[in-house]
């Protein structure tokens, strides 16, 4: 069954109102007709099944058969990502999205090549995000915080029950050697970070175990950033 976006403020009892892209992808590109089920949900937890009733010039009316609250997915898993050039990015939230990662905190480092980005930039992500909802049958989009610097970042996450940093050149601790994450509470959180394509510096690392994250590896092969 096909899923799509709408706005919360749009539904009105058992009535909805889909506009804008997500009416022209129904209408011009699936060219779904009358009478099609279709599944919405509205990027706060709920998911819906409608019924398409009509195809008018700029929106899709549907009546609602039935709605549930989205199931709770365990605990909140967070990915802070250092930025990088390119389309890189774009991956990153798409492929954290399918996966279920909560909330992505992107962050500047000292080996970061992409050092900012346009207001439209941020735009883009959270679209992409949604997209990857709608592909992956994610009721919730992924939250994407504003970029921030690396000390920041370290400092604002005091509030994480568990935090990891993954680096090259950790040689002693692999990832399969902390606690897994299935012994965590559904309440409790985590907060890993990725960095840039040229890695984290050894004092960035040093600075992270200081303020409570663990250095971890992902074995002896060095993978790309994205």
């Amino acid at each position: 069954m096909r899923r799509f976006f709408v706005d919360p403020d749009k539904i009105t009892g058992d009535r909805a109102i889909l506009t804008d892209t997500e009416a022209h992808h129904i209408k011009n590109v699936l060219r779904l007709a009358p009478g099609k089920s279709i599944r919405l949900f509205d990027g706060s937890g709920n998911i819906y099944t409608a019924d398409i009733e009509k195809l008018a010039k700029t929106q899709v009316e549907v009546r609602i058969t039935a709605s549930e609250p989205a199931k709770p997915t365990g605990p909140e898993v967070c990915l802070g990502q250092a930025l990088l050039t390119g389309k890189k990015f774009d991956l990153i939230i798409q492929k954290a999205t399918e996966l279920g990662i909560h909330s992505l905190f992107p962050f500047v480092s000292a080996h970061s090549t992409a050092k900012q980005t346009r207001d439209n930039k941020l735009s883009r992500w959270e679209r992409i995000s949604f997209e990857a909802c709608k592909q992956s049958n994610r009721p919730v989009p992924m939250k994407i915080q504003p970029i921030s610097d690396y000390q920041s970042l370290l400092t604002s996450a005091n509030e994480f029950d568990r935090k990891i940093i993954f680096w090259e050149d950790e040689n002693s601790r692999s990832l399969d050697q902390l606690h897994p994450l299935e012994s965590m509470n559904p309440q409790n959180s985590l907060l890993f970070l990725i960095g840039p394509e040229g890695g984290f510096r050894k004092d960035e690392v040093a600075l992270a175990t200081q303020n409570g994250f663990s250095s971890v590896t992902l074995g002896p092969r060095i993978l790309r950033a994205e």
